[in-house]
């Protein structure tokens, strides 16, 4: 998949729904992520690369970005069909009630469609 700046383009997003009005997501926008190696987050330059998390609960929310924070993926085996790998960010809040830094950090081996 391409986007707009014709950079291939890597997109993982996991949601979490609670009962009865509660979501939870966490969601990788990745540029140009296509083999082994380690990348850094880069917020809105490009290639962009960035990590978001955020909530919401009824009618409050809150958003935190790795645009103006920090981080990397590290890709450790990419295939078609499967892509294993970790990252780690410390994000700005950016959205709703969110204040102060939020640092994350995990790994992740998912398959992959065509």
């Amino acid at each position: 998949m391409t986007n707009f700046s014709g950079l291939p383009l890597l997109t993982i997003s996991a949601t979490n729904y609670l009962l009865p009005d509660t979501v939870k997501g966490l969601s990788f926008w990745l540029q140009d992520v296509a083999a082994v190696g380690t990348y850094a987050l880069s917020g809105l330059t490009v290639p962009i690369r960035t990590i978001g998390w955020g909530w919401t609960a009824g009618s409050q929310s809150a958003g935190w970005g790795s645009g103006g924070g920090s981080g990397s993926v590290t890709i450790s085996s990419i295939t078609a069909d499967r892509i294993i790998g970790s990252f780690t960010a410390s994000m700005v809040a950016n959205s709703g009630t969110a204040s102060g830094p939020l640092t994350v950090s995990g790994s992740f081996s998912l398959g992959r469609r065509p």
